[in-house]
């Protein structure tokens, strides 16, 4: 990184003079913009409504897919290990970088004039720069991740400590942060004069390069350099992983082992491989008005396409997400009978062993920690809902002696279905 600091000094003083004299002249011969226009994806009205469907249902599924994701690894507890750790820091980098776009696309689709201040420009480059870069940082954490998984199985929990992956998610927003503010700051020492049309849907680099008044060779020779450098580092950190993973798995005995390791690497790859090629073509060729129509498509890809499809890839294939979905499913159907069905049916109720059974069942809800000898008794095991169905017996006054503990079961989630 300070490299590459270094390499933008030496740009910025071999191109600041000859860059002055170019915002002398432009501020002398042309009024300064307050805002651009986008031309968007297509100016056909029957394709208008056409896209702006698929990409409101592509939106949605973004957001319904990853925050969906989020929340199925917060509230499972088979889930919550460093593989998933990375995966939810993930889908929030998704929702978060094609929020910065899909929104404002979605707008301008039954809009006259597609317009966009100055400012938000800036600000709508600033925070996708962000996004994007910390995507392909924790891309190659994740890698890392997997390596030590499938290499170093009894040491992953040591290795992959909480302390560690926060550091590595840390690191990759710092690095989006680093690179963010070097092209904004970048990208103010341009003048744009009259009324411009950015030949794209978002505010983006090589886009703006093309319509700005000013010598653009420094702006272009520093995202080359520091783009470059940021998915050359990842690609390296990513190969290296998986030429380790090739070789751990190639000294695996078991088939099934193998096939596990390559159904686990799977997803990710597939991920990568369609954020690296796209973004790739978009920033490592030089930007001019002929190539512009190509790097809008690949632009669909890594923005809007790449976000929604995170969450199917690494769910599909995944039988631990499955599992943990299913769970999740019976958990819930479970609470509403819980919740429905317990006071509203009559209890078998006898008077043998009542009195023990209450003060059990009740020291077990508001016990904070279950004790062990009441975890094996079936009557209390089972819940509330299911004493009906018990061989033990309960006093006809036990639910008059339950029903004030009754909210503070409910507000313990964490013990909710085992009380109940």
């Amino acid at each position: 990184m300070l490299a590459l600091i270094t390499c933008w000094k030496i740009l910025s003083k071999a191109y600041e003079n000859k860059s002055l004299s170019d915002v002398k002249m432009a501020v002398e011969n042309c009024t300064e913009v307050t805002q651009f226009t986008f031309s968007g994806l297509t100016e056909h009205p029957q394709l208008k409504p056409v896209l702006f469907a698929l990409f409101l249902g592509t939106y949605v599924l973004t957001l319904v897919g990853n925050l969906g994701l989020i929340a199925l690894i917060r509230v499972s507890p088979q889930l919550h290990t460093p593989m998933y750790f990375f995966l939810g820091n993930l889908s929030f980098l998704d929702i978060c970088y094609s929020s910065t776009i899909s929104p404002k696309m979605l707008l301008d689709f039954p809009a006259k004039n597609k317009v966009i201040s100055f400012a938000g420009c800036l600000t709508q480059l600033y925070f996708y720069t962000v996004f994007a870069t910390a995507e392909i940082y924790l891309l190659a954490a994740m890698a890392h991740d997997r390596y030590v998984a499938i290499s170093k199985p009894l040491l992953y929990k040591v290795v992959m400590s909480p302390g560690v992956c926060t550091s590595l998610v840390a690191g990759s927003y710092l690095a989006g942060l680093l690179n963010a503010i070097v092209h904004t700051s970048a990208l103010l020492r341009l003048s744009f004069c009259g009324p411009l049309v950015i030949d794209n849907f978002y505010c983006d680099g090589p886009p703006l390069f093309v319509v700005a008044s000013t010598d653009t060779r420094f702006n272009e020779g520093l995202m080359f350099v520091f783009v470059g450098f940021n998915m050359m580092t990842t690609i390296l950190l990513i190969l290296t992983s998986y030429a380790c993973i090739v070789v751990a798995v190639g000294r695996m005995g078991s088939a099934a082992g193998r096939r596990k390791a390559c159904s686990t690497c799977a997803s990710h790859l597939a991920a990568i491989i369609i954020f690296y090629v796209s973004a790739t073509f978009n920033y490592m060729q030089p930007s001019s008005s002929n190539s512009l129509e190509s790097k809008k498509i690949a632009s669909i890809f890594y923005t809007i396409i790449v976000p929604m499809l995170n969450p199917m890839i690494y769910s599909l294939r995944n039988k631990e997400v499955k599992h943990a979905f299913s769970s999740f499913v019976q958990d819930f159907v479970e609470l509403r009978e819980v919740l429905l069905d317990p006071f509203l049916q009559p209890f078998q109720v006898s008077l043998n062993g009542s009195t023990t059974r209450v003060q059990d069942t009740l020291n077990f809800i508001s016990h904070p920690i279950p004790q062990p000898h009441l975890m094996r008794d079936p009557c209390i095991v089972l819940g509330v809902s299911r004493l009906s169905r018990c061989s033990h017996g309960l006093a006809p006054g036990f639910i008059e002696e339950l029903m004030p503990y009754t909210p503070p079961v409910i507000q313990a989630s964490a013990r909710f279905k085992e009380v109940l």
